[in-house]
């Protein structure tokens, strides 16, 4: 017998980091890489990598095309308090950025968007909840005795 629940299937979870200059390049691989590293530095969320890309930019030194900006990410729902910490300690440094978060289950998705200094981790923490219980069925389950609501 399994000791995880229903909800404790891991979550694949995109992060899309969005700067204030989108035309600096070199910053945003700065902080994506920033990112990455201090996620792989948590040992509870597991196969962070960047999102692969379709071409390898010319110059490369590297012989995998990335997508800079786009971090995936795999972490269990009980965790997603530690992945909520990571993103606030990069936070610190990254002010400015603006975090999108999405979850694609089948051909449903389902985005949300943290703004450091904006949204309360609070907030933060009751977005993930909806990511983490929504299903194919573009729906929510429900994750305890009252249901989430949308405003």
């Amino acid at each position: 017998m399994s000791t995880h629940g229903p909800s404790e299937h891991p979550l694949q979870l995109v992060v899309q980091l969005q700067p204030p200059d989108t035309n600096d390049w070199d910053h945003l691989d700065r902080s994506s890489r920033s990112l990455l590293a201090g996620l792989k530095e948590s040992t509870d969320i597991t196969d962070v990598r960047f999102l692969k890309g379709d071409t390898i930019p010319v110059g490369a030194k590297s012989g995998e095309a990335i997508t800079i900006g786009f971090v995936a990410l795999t972490v269990l729902p009980s965790l997603l308090p530690r992945f909520v910490d990571a993103l606030q300690a990069w936070s610190l440094r990254w002010r400015d950025y603006k975090i999108r978060i999405k979850r694609q289950v089948g051909d449903q998705s389902l985005e949300i968007e943290y703004a450091p200094g904006k949204t309360s981790l609070d907030e933060l923490n009751g977005l993930l909840s909806l990511i983490a219980g929504y299903d194919a069925h573009g729906s929510t389950a429900a994750q305890s005795n009252s249901e989430p609501s949308a405003t």
